[in-house]
């Protein structure tokens, strides 16, 4: 379910820049509105089930640090990538890409000893 959502909000933000009328923008900025609550709603219980509760605090207190410095230069990113390309189209689906790859990051980075991935 996780993945899911992510992959459903990437893909509403690569979409995005392509969109020429409301009714279709409304329905992508809904589709990404879901995605990020869900994503949301199951980030805690992961932290938690992963990390425990002993290290809950820090391990939120790191993910909030990497989320605020994303938070404070993806706009920047974009505008500037806006600049050189003169359109939303390429930094949009770049920072698409980079969800997935943030996804995945996580899932690697959350998986259980026991299932063999880490």
């Amino acid at each position: 379910m996780f993945a899911a959502c992510v992959v459903l909000a990437a893909a509403c933000v690569v979409v995005l820049p392509v969109i020429g009328s409301r009714l279709p923008l409304y329905v992508v900025l809904v589709g990404f509105g879901i995605g990020n609550g869900t994503l949301a709603a199951l980030w805690s219980p992961i932290v938690l089930d992963r990390f425990g509760t002993e290290n809950a605090t820090a391990t939120v207190g790191l993910l909030n640090t990497a989320i605020a410095g994303s938070a404070f230069l993806a706009p920047l990113a974009v505008s500037a990538l806006r600049g050189i390309t003169g359109s939303y189209t390429s930094p949009l689906a770049a920072l698409g890409v980079v969800t997935v790859a943030g996804v995945a990051l996580f899932y690697w980075g959350t998986a259980s000893e026991q299932s063999g991935s880490v």
